[in-house]
């Protein structure tokens, strides 16, 4: 190969490779140029992915925490209800009997029983002495739904218990007297009514509490129990 040529031939070679490394660089700057629409796409995504994950997770937090507070709500409802009546049960009773009497309130108890209940349950069945227990309950609340501070109650089995208050006096009074009579004709007016309606007659002993001679709720469930009986044996002595 002559000089000529060896340069020719050489400088060919240069221009192969100078043409092959722009080749090479053309294709990493196209590549780059297709790579960065991709990387946008892929960190849009990603973003995307962690809102999504991030929202599910608050989304869940948020429903678990209204769940637990539904539950927690559910729990205090029962522990104060009758789960067949839907009443306030006991529980519910004896608290607003204690609040009452801290407030130096007036107020009425009465104590209800029916009537030979064990008798119409052995009779009718449970499921019928169950609704007969509804019914009175409905009775009760319908003929109290207007009085926001009266409570009417399930206790035990066929007793029953209301509270309405006679006024905000601290001391016995002509008014307040004649409120609880009132009261107690009411109460004993709507027995008559569910008497007339089911053929069951209940039994109420009442009670009114005079906040200048206070006692705790026990004693006034004492006391309206005992007076419930009484009137049991004077309507057993008048039949």
């Amino acid at each position: 190969m002559d000089r000529k040529s060896a340069i020719l031939g050489h400088g060919s070679e240069a221009t192969g490779q100078v043409l092959s490394e722009a080749t090479l660089l053309g294709e990493i700057q196209a590549r780059e140029v297709l790579l960065e629409p991709l990387s946008a796409t892929v960190f849009q995504s990603g973003l995307e992915s962690w809102a999504y994950q991030a929202g599910h997770i608050m989304g869940s937090l948020a429903w678990n925490a209204y769940t637990k507070n539904m539950e927690n709500a559910q729990l205090r409802h029962n522990a104060r209800h009758d789960d067949m009546t839907g009443l306030k049960n006991g529980v519910a009773l004896g608290a607003r009997l204690q609040d009452l009497i801290n407030d130096n309130k007036a107020f009425g108890l009465a104590f209800l029983d029916i009537n030979d209940f064990k008798i119409y349950n052995d009779t009718m069945g449970h499921a019928a002495g169950n609704q007969l227990l509804i019914k009175l309950g409905q009775h009760l609340s319908a003929a109290y739904k207007r009085e926001d501070d009266t409570v009417v109650a399930r206790l035990h089995g066929d007793e029953m218990g209301i509270i309405f208050l006679l006024g905000d006096n601290n001391e016995r009074t002509p008014d307040l007297v004649e409120g609880f009579a009132k009261a107690k004709q009411y109460l004993l007016k709507t027995l008559e009514a569910f008497e007339e309606e089911t053929g069951v007659s209940v039994a109420a002993g009442v009670i009114p509490y005079d906040p200048s001679n206070p006692c705790e709720p026990e004693e006034l469930l004492d006391l309206s129990d005992r007076a419930m009986y009484i009137a049991k044996a004077i309507e057993k002595s008048n039949e």
